[in-house]
């Protein structure tokens, strides 16, 4: 094989990584915007009723992003690490089925990396509501040992 062969072809294969990644990516957008509508949405209401500020919306929008995230995450890791009775539905559909998860992209270290973040910033996003967040924050809290 010549150098510019050679060349070549890590260039192809360089390029279809990019590419690749670049598709792992705009899937778990996909997923990450579907999971934080739905939160989002009931935690709006949520401050609605109770009459909150601006400020508290946009904690509520951020809460919801960061512990759907959260919660995405470890479901990932769980479909990789829990065995079918733990987690009481079945296990390894996501290898099984190719799907791009959180995992797959990052390893399983870099997975739960990002759910302690993603989890630290929910907590977070929490603290304007001061006075009534406790047990809601250790609900999110307890996310990161959920075990099904």
């Amino acid at each position: 094989v010549t150098d510019a062969a050679f060349r070549a072809e890590c260039l192809r294969q360089g390029a279809a990584l990019v590419y690749t990644e670049m598709v792992s990516a705009k899937a778990l957008c996909y997923e990450d915007k579907k999971t934080a509508a739905l939160l989002s949405s009931a935690c709006r209401m949520g401050v609605a009723a109770a009459g909150g500020t601006e400020e508290q919306f946009s904690a509520a929008d951020r809460f919801a992003r960061n512990f759907g995230l959260a919660f995405q995450v470890i479901d990932d890791i769980l479909d990789l690490t829990a065995d079918a009775e733990q987690l009481g539905k079945p296990v390894g559909s996501d290898l099984a089925n190719e799907k791009v998860t959180y995992p797959s992209i990052l390893g399983l270290e870099g997975a739960r990396e990002y759910a302690r973040r993603y989890t630290e910033e929910a907590v977070d996003a929490l603290s304007i509501f001061a006075e009534n967040n406790g047990i809601l924050t250790e609900y999110v809290r307890r996310l990161l040992d959920r075990i099904n």
